[in-house]
């Protein structure tokens, strides 16, 4: 728990410099709903996801997404506490019109990577990604899909 919070506030201090800094473009946000599902595990276990996402553009095509998530569902094959919890991660994508790919870290238990690509029509914005915990002892590996509206 400390160390969410801990990369919780890391978060929030690196957000609140960004908007203080001369950006090239203004940062988006967006309210995404999804669903995930451990892949190549012990445990095959689907939970839902509600994660806010924000968008600071950094360069043409490079942009930095610090996110937070609300896992909610099935076990999660670490712990019966775990059916629950906040994640926070960060991603840097590469970004060229519509479409972003990227890859960043996440805090599922415990430290873990995670890879996305995804697409943006208009307002609506959906993504998919792939992510592992590497400092756990268990080696579950999640697959999801998102469907958000970017503000």
């Amino acid at each position: 728990m400390k160390k969410t919070l801990l990369l919780l506030l890391s978060e929030l201090l690196l957000c609140g410099a960004l908007l203080a800094a001369d950006l090239p473009k203004r940062p988006s946000f967006s309210l995404n709903a999804g669903a995930q599902m451990m892949i190549w595990s012990d445990v095959e276990a689907g939970q839902l996801t509600l994660d806010f996402r924000a968008g600071f553009r950094l360069a043409k095509y490079f942009e930095l997404s610090p996110e937070i998530a609300f896992w909610a569902g099935a076990d999660t094959g670490h712990r019966t506490s775990d059916r629950s919890r906040l994640s926070p991660g960060v991603m840097a994508n590469f970004v060229a019109g519509r479409f972003f790919m990227g890859a960043g870290v996440i805090l599922p238990s415990r430290f873990g990577v995670k890879a996305n690509i995804g697409c943006i029509f208009g307002h609506v914005i959906v993504t998919a990604h792939v992510g592992s915990a590497m400092l756990s002892d268990e080696r579950n590996t999640i697959f999801g899909l998102s469907a958000g509206y970017r503000f």
